[in-house]
């Protein structure tokens, strides 16, 4: 301050006070166009009236408050300066200005409305109507409030500036601005509405408008800090920032909003200052306007803010940049939603991210580290990808960790999350949607990885695959999900890696798992591990195979740890599969080389009608595996799962066969399930059983009519050991040939057989027992022509050979010279058949069809649920003439084991048990009578039958009830002599089970409704006294309907009844005693019956009837007792055998009990 200034306010000191003195002693007068006031350290109250200044400068303050010094108005005032870079209040040196209401203006350029310099105080209150003062600028570069190491504090008020470069509130150095309610307002080219440099601004409740190019809402710079709460921000023009902050400075809003309209306006810019937003809205209009921009070195905290933008959400776009978002909500209608080209970070939870143009990606990272959780985004645009980290600019390579993020794209080519050039990706518990044409999933390519943790990714559009790998990149999927509804799972142009294992999902809409390009000619693997499933066949690229690019791809598959691969191909070089790994083909195949340890090849689907072809040009090795075919059996031309090595086969394989829809029939060199080229070293069985229909196969290696072959057929009958090749030909090679025994040999007797003597004892021993010893031979037997022998001329040859060459006598021939191959001469013809393959005057009848054991089952479970609840009418009363027929009630226990053969192959062992109890509810007549009563019955049979010819083995159960009525006539009751007749009606249902080694269990709903009438006569053949012998005739007709569901079996089988029930009868006659005391009585019997079925007992399995478990005549013999306990109770109980045909054997037991009354 000048030394002129201080003069001229010291002159108009004394004017001011008398002034102040005047207004204070005469009370509220309203005074027109007063001068300046000035307290310089004193307390000043002035009255409501207008006060104005023309000067320039310092001499230009209308109210002017400094050392001390306060001016206070009661009312509203109106301050007025017109003189050029003046103020129309100033507060300075622990000056202090209170205002209540009223107007401030000024007009001159530079002007300032209210100034604080360092140490001063300006108030503006509202009055007791909420009315605020009013303070507004209209000169060039004027500012409405400069506060410069002060205080300023704003009640309601309203700042307004209309020139250029007019800003409404400045505050610098260490100043406090504090502003409650009210506006701030400017309309001039970089005119700011507030200003914080190096000073801290607090906001409440205020409105912030600027209406030029240039002009930012909220400007902190140089280490200065805003505050807002409910704070609304609006600006209109080209490059107006809602909020700007800069230099180290701090903006921290709450519940605010701020929006922007014009290009290149920011709702937030920061150039190396901190943000903290919370709760609140951002705003950006222009297609070039960003939501929020960092430039380098910057800081910003969103929380629960929407953020919408012409352009980018986020512009994150300088080094050292930190970006943390939570509950977020940004909406980018034509940009990014955030985009990262600098080496920053960004961290965000939850929240969302919505972009609606065409290139406007989620999060563009191109440098930065992203850290995701929870976050939800949506592109709507063409292009417009989910998450995108591109290596491309140098710097740090671009990293996303993204943890239950959920992305959905929707126009066409944008992908869900690209990892390009470098660029990472790793996915966590996230969810990726596209549906777009070639709107892929992911896509990785470069020097850097995609990994997907527990992540689901699925596209839905046209030619979008789930999963793309080019450029040599790295595609790691641990569990989740990887799925294309109507294209292939994957495309791999040309890839270091692509792996899945955890349960990981892989799955091609259009039945592709993953598309190869080509000219791809480095090795390739697909690694599958731990219970990963992938659906669809591996291919070459369609648009390669049209365009005719050779092919070059070295492509394997490698499954292991329960992995499952359902497809097919003809591009893959190696399969290998381990640790229960299953591969299930889809369509005919071909791959290079198979190996399987412990692991499952199957050929084609369960229940498939489409049997495949799987070819191998190189070698098959297999160690604990299985090999599973499916195929609808029959005979030889069986359409079936076939599989081709034309290599060499080795190692250890189960094979299993499923019978789809096949019929059975009988095999001839049988159905061909593997054809070896090479070496067939493999040792391959049966794993279960293959059956179809009636019939059983069995696994052979090589063909009833190519037995060397290296094949692996089945056929539907046992094959006998086939003839040993040195039995058809003595002489092939390797052959022995045996001579035949010499006829003297076996018949020492016969013609021309000399017998020799068996050597003398003393010939063995001269010097034993009664042995004469012989002296040596003179010396002429020694050497007939010694000196002083004669020798004796040899006999005539002839005479001691008569057959002798010449002598005229020939031997008769041996009888193996005459006939090699007659009795005992051991060379056996050979067989004309044998040597004439093709012959039909040679054919043979074919093997006996190999009845499977569940044909037994299904019989005997028929014959049961027959029979389980038929009886006489001895098994409910015990025996004939126990007395008088009154009231009765009775129960009964029977239990019988039965064995049997079934088509001469089956042994079938059965046992029953029931329950069966009843009670007489009516009776009628005198000396003859009559009863009726109703029965409840329960029991249960079981058979066991197994198959003499395969070994296998069936079970059948029965567990089943009966309802039904009864009714007995007894010609002489009290005698037990005379005529009896008796019947009943039953209605029974039953619950049958079938189950074989090997297969799947089957159940059979049945029930039965029988009928049953007997009758006989007794008469006494031998009585005494207490004693009498009687014999009844007995003839019981019953007939049975049964009736069980047509069922089809798990392997298709279908099984029905073919014959079950119908009329039975039993003939027979009883012997019985009746021995009497005065406290018991005992009637011992012994029977013996006819038994005779009429109906038969058939089942048809497909088209095959199989009929047993039940001959058409068994005999019967019965023995057991009564024993009558008292007058009321007794008990009886008996042994039955029985046989028939097929070693048909039963015994059964009984023990019953009656109650009369």
């Amino acid at each position: 301050m000048t030394t002129r200034t201080l003069s001229r306010l010291n002159r108009l000191r004394p004017l001011s006070l008398a002034i102040a003195a005047t207004c204070a002693c005469s009370g509220p007068v309203l005074a027109q166009s007063l001068g300046p006031v000035v307290a310089d350290g004193h307390p000043l109250d002035v009255i409501s009236g207008s006060y104005a200044s023309a000067d320039d400068g310092a001499a230009g303050y209308v109210f002017h408050a400094l050392n001390g010094g306060s001016i206070g108005s009661g009312g509203p005032v109106s301050l007025t300066a017109s003189g050029a870079n003046t103020a129309a209040a100033r507060a300075e040196s622990a000056g202090t200005l209170i205002f209540a209401a009223g107007d401030i203006t000024t007009s001159g350029a530079s002007a300032v409305g209210l100034s604080v310099a360092t140490g001063g105080r300006i108030e503006l209150q509202a009055d007791a109507g909420g009315q605020g003062t009013r303070v507004a600028t209209s000169g060039r570069g004027s500012t409405a409030a400069q506060v410069d190491s002060g205080t300023l504090v704003m009640g309601n008020a309203t700042l307004e500036t209309t020139g250029s470069g007019s800003h409404g509130l400045v505050a610098t150095g260490t100043a406090q601005v504090e502003m409650v309610g009210g506006r701030i307002q400017t309309s001039g080219d970089w005119s700011h509405a507030v200003m914080a440099d190096n000073a801290v601004v607090t906001l409440r409740d205020a409105r912030i408008q600027t209406g030029a190019s240039y002009s930012d809402g909220l400007y902190a710079l140089n280490g200065g800090r805003i505050e807002g709460d409910n704070v609304q921000v609006s600006t209109a023009a080209d490059g107006s920032a809602g909020a700007r902050v800069a230099g180290g400075a701090t903006l921290s809003l709450i519940n605010s909003d701020l929006h922007v309209a014009g290009e290149y306006a920011m709702g937030v810019e920061l150039s190396g200052g901190t943000l903290r937003i919370e709760n609140s809205a951002l705003r950006s209009d222009h297609e070039r306007g960003d939501g929020v921009y960092l430039r380098a070195n910057s800081r910003a905290d969103i929380i629960g803010t929407t953020i919408t933008a012409g352009g980018y959400g986020i512009n994150i776009n300088g080094d050292g940049s930190d970006v943390r978002l939570s509950d977020v909500e940004i909406t980018a209608n034509r940009r990014n939603g955030i985009w990262m080209p600098r080496a920053s970070a960004l961290t965000m939870l939850r929240g969302s991210i919505t972009t609606s143009g065409d290139g406007g990606v989620g999060i563009d990272n191109r440098q930065g580290v992203a850290t995701l959780d929870g976050l939800t985004m949506h592109t709507g645009g063409a292009s417009a990808h989910g998450l995108y980290a591109s290596y491309d600019t140098g710097g740090r390579q671009p990293l996303f960790e993204a943890d239950g993020v959920d992305v959905t794209t929707t126009g066409a080519g944008s992908i869900g999350a690209v990892a390009r050039l470098g660029g990472i990706v790793h996915l966590r518990d996230s969810t990726l949607l596209t549906t777009g044409a070639k709107g892929y999933g992911v896509l990785s390519g470069g020097p850097g990885e995609l990994t997907l943790r527990d992540t689901h990714v699925r596209t839905q559009g046209l030619e979008a695959y789930a999963g793309v790998v080019n450029a040599n990149g790295r595609l790691d999927i641990d569990g989740g999900s990887l799925i294309s509804e109507r294209h292939a799972a994957l495309w791999v142009r040309t890839a270091r890696e692509v792996a899945a294992r955890n349960g990981a999902q892989l799955i091609g809409g259009n039945g592709t798992l993953m598309d190869v390009d080509a000219a791809f000619s480095s090795p390739f693997e697909l690694h599958l591990d731990q219970d990963v499933y992938a659906q669809g066949d591996i291919a070459i690229t369609p648009e390669d195979i049209a365009a005719g690019v050779p092919v070059l791809a070295d492509i394997r598959v490698r499954l292991n740890g329960r992995s499952h691969w359902v497809g097919a191909t003809t591009a893959v070089n190696q399969v290998a599969l381990s640790d229960n790994s299953r591969w299930t083909l889809t369509g005919d195949a071909s791959v290079g080389q198979l190996n399987l340890q412990d692991s499952t090849l199957a050929l084609s689907a369960a229940g498939s009608t489409s049997f495949n072809r799987l070819t191998v040009s190189g070698d098959v090795e297999a160690n604990n595996a299985l090999l599973i075919f499916n195929g609808a059996l029959g005979d030889d031309t069986s359409l079936i799962d076939f599989l081709h090595v034309r290599g060499d086969t080795r190692g250890s394989a189960g094979i299993q066969v499923n019978n789809v829809h096949g019929l059975g029939a009988q095999t001839s060199n049988g159905i061909q399930l593997i054809q070896v080229d090479g070496r067939s070293d493999a040792a391959y069985t049966l794993n279960g059983r293959a059956v179809a229909g009636s019939y059983d196969y069995f696994l052979h290696k090589g063909g009833v009519t190519t037995p060397g072959d290296g094949g692996w057929y089945l056929r539907s009958a046992l094959t006998p050991t086939p003839p040993d090749p040195c039995d058809l030909d003595p002489t092939g090679p390797g052959c022995v040939t045996v001579p035949p025994p010499d006829p003297c040999d076996l018949d020492p007797t016969g013609p021309g057989c000399v017998i020799v003597p068996p050597p003398e004892p003393c010939d063995l021993d001269p010097t034993g027992p009664g042995c004469v010893i012989v002296p040596p031979p003179e010396p002429c037997e020694a050497d007939p022509t010694g000196p002083g022998c004669v020798i004796v001329p040899p006999p005539e040859p002839c005479e001691a050979d008569p057959a002798g060459p010449g002598c005229g006598i020939v031997p008769p021939p041996e009888p193996c010279e005459a006939d090699p191959t007659g009795p005992g001469c051991g060379i056996v013809p050979p067989d004309p058949c044998e040597a004439a393959e093709g012959d039909t005057a040679c054919d043979r009848p074919p093997p006996p069809q190999i009845v499977r054991p569940e044909a037994g089952a299904y019989l005997a479970n028929q014959a049961a649920a027959v029979s389980l609840f038929q009886h006489r009418l001895q098994d409910r009363n015990g025996a004939d003439g126990m007395g008088e027929v009154r009231g009765a009630g009775w129960l009964r226990v029977s239990s019988s084991q039965t064995r049997q053969d079934v088509a001469g192959q089956l042994a079938l062992t059965g046992r029953a048990t029931v329950l069966m109890g009843g009670l007489d509810v009516l009776h009628w007549g005198g000396a003859s009578q009559g009863s009726a009563g109703v029965l409840l019955a329960a029991g249960q049979a079981s058979t066991d039958v197994r198959s003499r010819l395969s070994g296998y083995a069936a079970t059948g159960t029965v567990k089943g009830g009966a309802l039904g009525i009864y009714a007995t006539w007894l010609q002489r009751p009290g005698e037990g002599t005379g005529a009896y007749a008796d019947g009943w009606v039953q209605h029974g249902r039953y619950r049958n089970t079938v189950q074989g080694i090997g297969l799947a269990k089957e159940r059979q709903d049945a029930q039965t409704q029988a009928a049953s009438v007997e009758t006989g006569y007794a008469w006494a053949m031998r009585m005494r006294s207490g004693t009498q012998l009687m014999v009844q005739p007995q003839l019981q007709l019953t007939y049975t309907d049964y009736r069980a569901d047509r069922i089809t079996e798990h392997n298709g089988t279908q099984v029905a009844v073919g014959a079950a029930g119908g009329l039975s009868s039993r003939l027979g006659v009883r012997l019985s005693g009746d021995v009497r005391t005065e406290e018991r009585r005992v009637q011992p019997f012994v029977a013996a019956h006819w038994l005779h079925e009429g109906g038969g007992n058939r089942i048809w399995m497909d088209d095959a009837l199989i009929e047993g478990a039940v001959p058409k005549n068994r005999y019967e013999v019965r023995g057991g007792a009564m024993l009558q306990l008292g007058t009321r109770w007794s008990a009886w109980g008996d042994l039955g055998l029985q046989r028939g045909d097929a070693g048909y054997r039963s015994v059964s037991a009984q023990l019953g009990l009656n109650a009369r009354w």
